[in-house]
This record gives structure tokens, sequence and C-alpha cells, in this order.
């Protein structure tokens, strides 16, 4: 049976065509009605000479216009590629160039932006704004039907872009099929169903937001979207008006919640489950959320774009392993791989995570480099397995921890050690909300790690040195803290590590001008211009912690002698 994103939107509206399908905004659209505007959109498109394999560019954030034009593209079998309309133009620019996408919509503002880039994409104007005699609403208003054909299950249907490891955004490329078999799976341990309404304040340009309405569609549910990130006080209105009961959060949301003074007063009783993904939660706040959601079953789960979810730790065991994100989904299978390329077997060891399953992508759109470097021949004939870039290891029960990231290890006197495992150490600790560590060059020891906090309480530098001592090793453990009122995030809302790099980065190599007094204004405006400023004293001071006692309560003074 074929199983395509737009037969998602045609069998449920087959099944039940008055069901609320999307609430946004006090607006309530109906399967039928949904249906008969993707479809009218489809047949706009496809005058447009819109045709199968063309992208179709999405510029128009968390708004019904967007999945309007998610469906409408699944049916005239082009691909949609939705990107966030906040995106720097330079990104975009990039996006553009890369996609070559058939036609492009979003508000005037935003095409006014993506003027500036030479395309030869349509342009079409949404939110009742026409731009160049194109515009969005009427086209899904007018009535028209697609007579074109339908596509199947291998046919590219999105896709997603990504932030590679060199900052330019990958395509990452996914049929149909994967995002069918990512839909199914996890619909299945979720146990969705046609009763469910999910609350989506993710950003539908990122996969996670993107998912909840596919999922939504998949099994007949309501979908109450928001713009991306809305305030927490909205968040737990909209629990109790529309009576939600499956609500996806990232850390930074979940720790927004647990901080509400007057979160008792929200009827939250038809709350079924919490899911969390993006970056790890700390476990006291995984432990706070269970205290504070009794009832309600918490998902940790793990992830890519790529392949969208890998893992889901059993609610269950939440409480006594609150760092897992458990094992893989159903039709996924995960394992570890050392140096060699070789299965590891024992619990305690740590590996590159490697996925096989229908979910992982075709590959990065027109990059077969850097396709080449994740997928890779499996262990049968035909088969396809994607590396992961992420180190994990196995507890004694299966369940998968994270431990950092490959390209983030650095040596360390000689010594690997991973900033992401020492924030998620740092992240744990009570006091703290978020953390970032990150390493800086060192004469003596080639590198040495330091740490960026935003605390909650009267929390020390030499406090946060000394939980560390007593869960990393000595060359793990970060020779500065200093704390911020803020870290900067990510529009999907974990913490912006790349961009605290490329600022710790710009910091350095204005380092002279700062000695001098000298300070650009660049620096002036940076709100972790201070931060950086501590961090810098380490340029030249090294402290020392012996190996058989490692600990802060150890430090002997600063050593500034480059010959030690």
């Amino acid at each position: 049976m074929r199983m395509t994103v737009d037969c998602y939107l045609r069998d449920t509206a087959c099944r039940n065509p008055e069901k609320i399908a999307l609430v946004h905004q006090g607006m309530r659209i109906c399967y039928a009605d949904l249906l008969s505007g993707s479809m009218s959109l489809a047949a706009s498109l496809s005058d447009l000479a819109v045709t199968a394999g063309d992208r179709v560019l999405i510029l128009t954030g968390n708004s019904p216009e967007t999945v309007y034009a998610i469906f409408a593209s699944s049916i005239c079998r082009s691909i949609f590629v939705p990107v966030n309309p906040a995106t720097r133009d330079e990104k975009l620019y990039s996006i553009i160039r890369s996609s070559r996408p058939k036609a492009i919509i979003g508000s005037s503002e935003v095409l006014r932006r993506v003027a500036g880039c030479r395309t030869d994409a349509t342009l079409i104007g949404a939110f009742d704004n026409p731009f160049r005699d194109y515009e969005l609403g009427s086209m899904i208003a007018q009535g028209s039907r697609y007579r074109g054909t339908s596509p199947i299950d291998v046919d590219i249907a999105s896709i997603m872009y990504t932030s590679g490891s060199t900052g330019e955004p990958k395509g990452v490329t996914l049929t149909h099929s994967n995002i069918n078999s990512a839909s199914d799976s996890i619909n299945e341990y979720l146990k969705n169903g046609e009763n469910d309404t999910i609350l989506d304040v993710m950003p539908l340009s990122f996969d996670y937001g993107l998912y909840q309405l596919l999922l939504s569609v998949r099994f007949g549910g309501t979908l109450v979207l928001e713009p991306a990130f809305v305030h927490v006080d909205r968040i737990l209105r909209q629990i109790e008006t529309e009576r939600i009961t499956g609500l996806p959060i990232v850390p930074a949301i979940a720790e927004s919640m647990l901080r509400m003074n007057h979160f008792d007063r929200s009827d939250l009783s038809s709350l079924r489950y919490i899911t969390s993904t993006g970056q790890a939660l700390a476990p006291e706040t995984v432990h706070r959320l269970i205290d504070r959601f009794p009832g309600v079953a918490i998902y940790s789960m793990y992830g890519l774009t790529e392949c969208k979810r890998v893992s889901y730790l059993d609610p269950v065991k939440l409480r006594d392993k609150p760092s897992s994100v458990g094992q893989a989904m159903p039709n996924t299978e995960v394992f570890l791989l050392d140096n060699e390329g070789r299965i590891i077997t024992q619990h305690g060891c740590v590996g590159e995570l490697a996925v096989r399953g229908s979910n992982v992508m075709l590959g990065y759109w027109n990059d077969e480099e850097s396709t080449r470097e994740v997928i890779r021949e499996g262990f049968h004939r035909g088969d396809r397995i994607l590396l992961s870039g992420d180190l994990f290891c196995y507890d004694e029960e299966g369940d998968l921890y994270f431990v950092g990231r490959r390209d983030d290890v650095v040596k360390i006197g000689g010594q690997k050690a991973s900033p992401v495992e020492v924030e998620r150490v740092i992240g744990s600790m009570t006091g703290i909300d978020s953390c970032v560590v990150l390493s800086i060059p060192h004469g003596i020891l080639g590198n040495v790690l330091v740490s960026i906090a935003v605390k909650n309480g009267d929390v020390r530098d030499i406090d946060v040195r000394k939980y560390c001592s007593r869960r990393l090793e000595c060359h793990q453990m970060p020779k500065k803290v200093v704390f911020v009122e803020a870290l900067p995030l990510t529009d999907n809302g974990k913490v912006d590590r790349k961009g605290i790099i490329r600022e710790m980065k710009f910091y350095q190599q204005t380092a002279g001008a700062c000695r001098t007094g000298r300070m650009p204004d660049e620096l002036h405006s940076s709100p972790l211009s201070r931060a950086f400023t501590e961090l810098g004293l380490l340029d030249s001071e090294l402290w020392y912690f012996p190996p058989d006692r490692p600990g802060v309560e150890s430090a002997k003074a600063p050593i500034t002698n480059p010959a030690v």
C-alpha cells in the first residue's frame, strides 16, 4: 500500500473530515478544509510549472500557511524545504543556492530579502500580502483541484537544512519512505491515537517541530500550533484550554516551566506525555519534572535530522536513569563502533553510534562527499548505515548514554576529553541552569577546558570545580568557571555552542586591542565579553591538580613559568 506524506492528509480527511486538524491563534481548520486548501495550492503550484522533484522553499514560520504549503508540495510531487524566516541572509542565500527552488513562499518582508539573492524562483507572498502578483491565500482559497500524478514512497519528500561542522548548511534529503518509517515508529512508542492533541511550540523548520505536524495528521489527531518558543504562560494556558495530551519540549522550555511560581493554578490533568530531545536534560531537571508532573509519561529521546529519531528511554526507568536516552525505537537498529569499525558489545566501552533502518536519510542534497562521510555500506548486502558522529556507551541493560561529539574531542596533556561530557556533569549540579564548556589552547597542555554557566542559586566557581573533581578525571576538570545571566540559544532552543565559539574566536583575535584599552564596539555590545575577559586570565596561568588527589581542594598557586 502506498503511504506518502499527502496520503496522511487524504486518508484522515476521508475517515474524519469534520475533525479539527489544526488550531492556530483562534483559527480552527478541519481535515476536509485542510485537504481542500492543500489541493488548491498544489494546482496553483502546478500552473506555475512546479513539477515532480522541484523544490518549494517555505519561509512562513509556524503558521497555517506553512502547513498548507507542506501538504501541497507533497501532493504535486515537489519537495518541501521549510526554513526559519529569521535565518540570516548569508545562510539563507546559501540554502537558496544549494536547493535552487522553483518557488519561494514567504512574507513580503522576507521575500524582499530573498530578492537580494539571484534566483529564478517564483516568489509567492503570504499573509494577505501579494508579491509580484502572487499571493498564497488566494491560491489556497480558489478551490482548484490538482489533477496530476501522485508521489510514490521512494520519491524525495523534503530537504531539511542543518548546520554542518563547517557552519555551511547541509540539506538532509528525506524520502516519503524515510518520513513514514520514522512517523510510524514514534507514534507506536508514544501510543498516539485520534483522541490525542499535540501542542507544537517548536519551529516547523526544525525536524522536531515538523514531525509533530506529520505525526498528528498521520494518526488523525489535532495539532495546536503556536509561534516558536512561545512564553511558558501561553503553554500552560493552551494545555488547559485545548486539553493537550502531548507536549514536546526542549530543556530550555523545561527549565522555564519549572520556574513558574503560579504553575499549580493551571489544570494540566489532560496531559498524557512529555517528550524532550535536542540536548540532554540535566538529572536535577528530570527529577523536578517527574515530581511536578505525576502520572505523566516523560520520554527522554535522542535523534538526528539525518534519521529523525533513534532512541527513547522507557519512562518507567527515567528516575533511576535520568542521563540515559534508552534503546532503539521500533524498526530501528543501533550499535556502537570502535575506531576500526568493529561492533562494540561490552557495556561501558565508548564508541560511535551507528544507525540502521528505513528512517535513515537518502543523503545530503548535492553533496556526495559529505554523504560518503556519514553513510557507509552496512554488514549485509545492499545495507546502509548512518554514522552519527556521536559517542555513546551502553550500560549492562543495553541503555545508551551520550558521551560527546566525535569532532568535539580534544587532547589535554595527551589525554582525550569531551567538552560535552563535562557540560553534562556541570549541568547535573544543583544550582546550575545551563552551561557551555569550551576548549582554550594552552602552551603546555595543548588545551584546557573552561566553562561559562548560568546559575540559579549561590554557586561559586570553586563549588563547581569541587563537584567536578568527584566525577571527572584530572585532565577533564574545568580550570575556570565564570557565570553569566543567560547563554545565547539557537532557533531550536539549544545553547548556541557554535555561536559562542565564534564569538570567543573573535574575542581572541581582538585580545591585543583589549589589553591596550581599545575595546572594539562589537565586544562592548556582547553579553559574553565579561566572561571572555575573565577566561582570558588563563592565558598565562595553569592550576595544578596532583594526580593522586584531583580536586580544587589541592589547587596550588598558579604556575606561570613556561619551563614547568
